[in-house]
């Protein structure tokens, strides 16, 4: 049974509001914001929540302790994620923002972005994991104009050996 089968008569326009607002959450499990174009700079009680879009800018404004403060949904400090299997043919596992990745040889891999970075200071995280759950690496390989605007070349080793591994996970973040 949803809570709207129930009627509230006789109540208070804020209580009203704030059964609406339970409503929503216990019928659909989630509550819905209003969405504003412009930012936010009106007075408001603390715990007050709107969403902004303009453009491509999209925010989420909370209002405590006398002032507005906004996260940005859109900017997503991730910039590209992929999870490939390095084994037998290459495989992406899943990802975002990343076109390929391609076996150069044994245990040397270029990924290549969908969106280049704006520069090559970007940064990256990596994991590896051996068949055999054994100990291994991943780092960026060591070549002229790598990592590059839209790639960057990684190479995998177990105990100083190169390998292809079963799993590889690599994040990166940077301006684009």
């Amino acid at each position: 049974m949803k809570i709207d089968d129930y009627d509230l008569k006789g109540i208070p326009k804020e209580v009203e509001d704030f059964f609406d607002s339970v409503k929503t959450i216990f019928n659909y499990g989630k509550y819905s914001h209003s969405l504003v174009v412009l930012a936010p700079t009106w007075q408001a009680k603390d715990g007050e929540t709107v969403l902004f879009k303009s453009g491509s800018a999209e925010r989420l404004y909370f209002f405590l302790n006398s002032g507005w403060t906004a996260i940005e949904i859109n900017s997503q400090l991730i910039r590209s994620w992929i999870s490939f299997s390095g084994t037998g043919t290459v495989s992406i596992l899943d990802s975002n923002n990343v076109t390929s990745v391609t076996r150069n040889s044994l245990g040397d891999f270029t990924l290549t972005w969908d969106v280049d970075f704006a520069n090559v200071s970007y940064a990256g995280a990596m994991m590896v994991k051996d068949s055999g759950n054994r100990e291994a690496v991943i780092g960026i390989t060591d070549t002229a104009n790598n990592p590059a605007l839209g790639s960057m070349q990684v190479w995998v080793r177990r105990a100083g050996a190169v390998i292809d591994p079963s799993y590889a996970s690599i994040l990166t973040t940077g301006a684009q």
